[in-house]
This record gives C-alpha cells, structure tokens and sequence, in this order.
C-alpha cells in the first residue's frame, strides 16, 4: 500500500490567510538543558491543512469533538479540474464526474493552487465553487469536501454562502491539502483526523490517502 502525504508542513514563517497572525513553535524545554525537548505552540485553528467543521459557520452546527470518528476517514476520489483555468467551478464542470461522486465518501478538488504555496499569488483569485454547483454536491451522501486552496469562499467574500451551504449539511470541508497530483488512484481511502479539542471549530490536520 502506497501513503501519500497531502499535508502542508506547518512552521513559524508559513503562508497563513490574510489578517491571521502568524503561528509561533517556541522551544521551552531542550535536551541540552532539560534533558527532553518541548515546544510551546501557538496557532489559529484554521492554519496549514486544517478541517473546518459545520460549528465553523453555522451557529448550532457540531464541533469537531461531536462529530463521529469516521467522519474523518472514508473513500475518496479526486476531481482534476485545473485544466478547466476557471475561477468558479459550476454544475456543468461536475457533471461529467455525477457517478464517481457518487460513490465516494470525500470529493476532492485539485484545482492546481497547492503550486502557488508559499507565493503571494495563493491567497488571489483562486477557483470557488459557484453557489448551485455547492448545493449540487452536497446532494450527495458525502462526508467532506476537499480543496487545495485556503477556502471554499472567494478571497473577498463578505458572506459566505458556499461555507454555509455545505457546512450546513453537516458536512466537513478540508482546506489547503497538497500532494493531489501524486495520487493516481481513481478511488482511495482518505483520512483527515483531527486532534480532540473540546467545542473545536476546526483543526489542523494530517491528511493522507492509502492507495
């Protein structure tokens, strides 16, 4: 079995979105001088590869820690759209993909934007969905939505109408993934656990796919 690493790595001087300050990893204990070493770490809960729960946006949405253990793990298929050199992804784009999105738990979007990582170009114009090809989806009995930009929103948005749309069906969105391009599969399994935080909104993540 093949595991690819679809994980932003996350460090003090990392792109974070616009507004945010940035994460800090101190060093408080060393071998040198403790005898063991300890990071004090602090960070927004939506940095990096992170998870953002339906608590995220909708007001009596669940947390991460009232979401089911497999919600987080599951069959996946990525949608490679990036030929399309569009800024919003409509019905028409999903369509043609209507049977594998089907029969998967996660859609996974590879819009080609994990490339710009890094740049100042990342957090511009990125590809959204458009607001009917979020309600499309999320006809589906998916568990999540996967991107590899840092939202499902426009840059710019002052409501955040795809976020609420699928966040409101109870489902997870996993945001700035990476790697998308070294899985081949057509379908493979998906996991996206986060770390147990009490009344969590969302959570930096360790994505990976089983091949």
């Amino acid at each position: 079995m093949l595991i690819i690493d679809l994980t932003h790595t996350m460090h003090a001087e990392m792109p974070v979105f616009p507004g945010t300050p940035q994460p800090s990893f101190q060093p408080i204990h060393t071998i040198s001088e403790h005898g063991f070493s300890q990071l004090d770490i602090h960070t927004y809960t939506h940095m990096g590869t992170h998870i953002d729960a339906p608590f995220h946006m909708v007001a009596d949405g669940k947390t991460l820690d009232e979401l089911p253990i497999d919600q987080f793990v599951g069959s996946a298929s990525i949608l490679d759209l990036k030929y399309l050199g569009k800024k919003q992804i409509d019905v028409a784009d999903l369509l043609p993909h209507e049977n594998k999105i089907r029969a998967v738990d996660f859609v996974i979007f590879d819009l080609g934007w994990s490339t710009k990582w890094g740049q100042a170009a990342f957090f511009e114009e990125f590809p959204c969905l458009s607001l009917e090809a979020a309600r499309w989806l999320i006809q589906s009995d998916l568990k999540g939505v996967g991107m590899d930009t840092c939202s499902v929103d426009p840059i710019d948005a002052e409501v955040y109408r795809i976020h609420h749309t699928i966040l409101g069906k109870g489902m997870i969105i996993i945001e700035n993934l990476s790697g998308l391009e070294e899985v081949e599969a057509e379908v493979f399994q998906f996991q996206c656990f986060p770390l147990k935080i009490e009344k969590a909104d969302g959570c930096p993540v360790r994505a990976l796919a089983f091949c």
